[in-house]
């Protein structure tokens, strides 16, 4: 199974359904753009999502 990390401003109700449905198919990781870092080399695939919201993480988005 591959594992997917799911980076996110986190938007509740749409990232729970988002989530949910991925988490059938994979092995799942949920975080929060500040933290990429430390996820980021350990994964199959990268979902970042809510890409308006990273304005506020610019440093580590343009890292990312």
């Amino acid at each position: 199974m591959k594992r997917l990390l799911f980076i996110t401003d986190f938007y509740y109700e749409e990232d729970l359904f988002v989530t949910s449905e991925l988490r059938e198919d994979f092995q799942l990781v949920i975080c929060h753009p500040e933290d990429t870092e430390t996820f980021e080399k350990d994964f199959d695939l990268i979902v970042f999502r809510n890409a308006g919201p990273v304005a506020y993480f610019k440093d580590k988005y343009e890292a990312f």
